[in-house]
């Protein structure tokens, strides 16, 4: 309805306005919008920075479309109207009658918000802010169904009885626990919502729904496991209505299996469902270069990384702080500017943590004028990781290191495998005494993690230096090392304990030409152990690979892993 309005509006076709509505994402991924106005100023910046005529088009209709809507807003009762104007509603049509429904839910608020007790200055916000609040009731879509409401709408619920299903704990209440960014104790000085405050909304609810309504009336449903087999425990809520006498009856009513029965959920969907994926193309096809990265994917999870390859890693469009790996781009964006300037050269701790703030600062401005709390609390965390880095950094170069190169793009071939390794190498020191040479990268870790550490990121990088020729005869007792920037202080080093040396090197290669060879031929499966591939494609596949995938993939990829060692073995004898 609104699309159909907005290409009257503008005299353009429905696909133009797709068009425009698809660059939304873009803007709100550059700027984090909290308003329509500081979504009109993103879209004028990403509309000057547009790299085609058909983006810069579809930017510029957009910013049409939100400085319309803008205009409208000072009459959103009229606006309403004038979006459903010319819809023609059927009343046998279920989606008709619930839009009449919305529409006179709408007409009520307006009505009472009209009252005379009103001023007319505060009539117009009030309705916009009991808009965003208002409910309707939906009809059922068929005789003899019940509509299924929310949990926060029982204390509004007029039915004398109530079915609550799934009341198990984590769902009501609902917590938030291990926030990365706002853990509950900073919550709760922020004077936001808490599990605490959680916690005691939905004992008020429950105990309401009990004391409005005759013995008898409410009924919980629990679940025993969840979707993963675990167990599911009941709400904490219930706890006040069992007595001690009834709690050990009833835990055993819900924690016993029935004689044979397994304890888990059954298969909810037929084999053919299971996930189709791609085969690789039959053979040995290496690949003419890959990242040093990517090859680290693969080490960590084949199975994984070939998700990643098929599916893309998805994006949320919708987020509104920034992910991990946003929050190591920007420290790393900060410290590479550092590396560059001349403020390297300094041992000054105060100067160059004034420095990489400004950095960090400027940064964040590129996402608007006003930040979410979020980004800037996670601004404030980058800003204090690198004040720490900064300390170790004058502390280094008062032990006579200096930068001599930062974001060096290096590649290289390894013995007799064709693919080209690539890597960006984000900073590379000389010793001013000794002329020893380090190869760092920067990591935004909380500390040193032996587990992370097993990879072949810092050897690649090592070669590449020394293939390269452009550091003499030091590269090739040069050392790599990974610099920590963490929470604390303590926590933050340069990691020379863990550095990569000349001594593994050769293990580490054999490894590198192993996975180059196990890509090339289509070599995916099985996954490592820890489920890593869960963190992001747990949605795609029920259960596990065995399970969810495809069995004619499987039995493909068991093939080519027999045929590869078959082949390793044949090498060494």
């Amino acid at each position: 309805d609104v699309a159909r309005w907005a290409a009257a509006a503008l005299k353009v076709d429905s696909a133009e306005i797709a068009r425009a509505v698809g660059m939304l994402d873009a803007v709100q991924n550059a700027h984090l919008p909290r308003t329509l106005g500081e979504a009109i100023t993103g879209t004028e910046d990403e509309e000057v920075r547009a790299h085609t005529d058909d983006e810069r088009a579809a930017l510029g209709r957009l910013l049409q479309l939100a400085r319309l809507v803008e205009a409208k807003r000072t009459d959103p009762y009229g606006f309403l109207r004038e979006i459903f104007a010319s819809l023609v509603l059927d009343e046998r049509n279920p989606s008709d009658r619930e839009l009449v429904a919305a529409a006179e839910a709408v007409r009520a608020l307006r009505a009472d918000c009209a009252s005379e007790l009103i001023p007319e200055s505060l009539r117009q916000p009030l309705f916009v802010r009991l808009l965003k609040r208002a409910t309707y009731m939906q009809e059922p879509v068929a005789p003899n169904v019940l509509t299924a409401g929310g949990w926060l709408e029982v204390a509004w619920c007029p039915d004398g009885e109530l079915v609550f299903a799934g009341f198990n704990e984590g769902c009501v209440p609902g917590d938030v626990v291990g926030h990365a960014f706002v853990p509950d104790a900073l919550r709760q000085t922020l004077g936001v919502t808490t599990n605490a405050s959680r916690a005691a909304r939905d004992r008020y609810i429950f105990a309401q729904a009990l004391r409005c309504r005759p013995a008898g009336a409410v009924s919980v449903h629990l679940h025993q496991l969840g979707s993963d087999a675990s167990v599911a425990k009941p709400s904490r809520i219930l706890f006040p209505c069992i007595s001690d006498k009834d709690l050990p009856g009833l835990a055993k009513r819900l924690y016993t299996v029935a004689q044979g029965g397994s304890g888990r959920p059954a298969r909810t969907f037929p084999d053919a469902w299971r996930l189709a994926l791609p085969f690789p193309p039959k053979g040995k096809v290496f690949r003419e270069s890959i990242s040093a990265t990517w090859v680290d994917a693969y080490k960590r999870c084949p199975f994984e990384f070939y998700l990643k390859e098929v599916f893309g890693e998805p994006a949320d469009d919708r987020y509104r702080e920034l992910d991990p790996r946003d929050f190591g781009t920007l420290c790393h964006e900060a410290l590479q500017s550092f590396d560059h300037s001349d403020v390297k050269d300094s041992a000054n701790a105060k100067e160059i943590a004034a420095f990489l703030e400004r950095e960090v600062r400027r940064r964040l401005s590129s996402f608007g004028t006003t930040l979410p709390a979020v980004v800037e609390l996670q601004g404030e965390a980058a800003i204090a990781r690198l004040g720490y880095f900064a300390q170790r950094q004058a502390d280094r170069r008062a032990q006579g290191w200096r930068i001599v190169a930062a974001e060096q793009l290096l590649s290289g071939t390894f013995k007799d495998c064709p693919t080209r390794v690539r890597g960006q190498i984000d900073r590379i020191d000389r010793h001013e005494t000794t002329g020893e040479l380090a190869i760092i990268d920067y990591k935004t870790w909380r500390r040193a993690d032996t587990d992370k550490m097993d990879s072949l990121q810092l050897p690649v990088y090592r070669a590449l230096v020394e293939a390269s020729g452009q550091y003499g005869p030091a590269a090739k007792n040069s050392r790599a090392l990974y610099c920590i920037l963490a929470e604390r202080l303590e926590d933050t080093v340069f990691d020379e304990e863990d550095a990569c040396h000349a001594g593994g090197q050769a293990e580490a290669e054999n490894e590198l030409v192993d996975i180059l060879t196990r890509i090339a031929r289509g070599i995916f499966y099985p996954p490592n152990r820890g489920d890593v591939w869960k963190n992001v494609y747990d949605r795609l596949i029920w259960n596990s690979p065995a399970e969810g995938v495809d069995p004619a993939w499987i039995a493909d990829q068991a093939a080519r892993l027999a045929a590869h060692k078959a082949e390793v073995e044949a090498h060494k004898s």
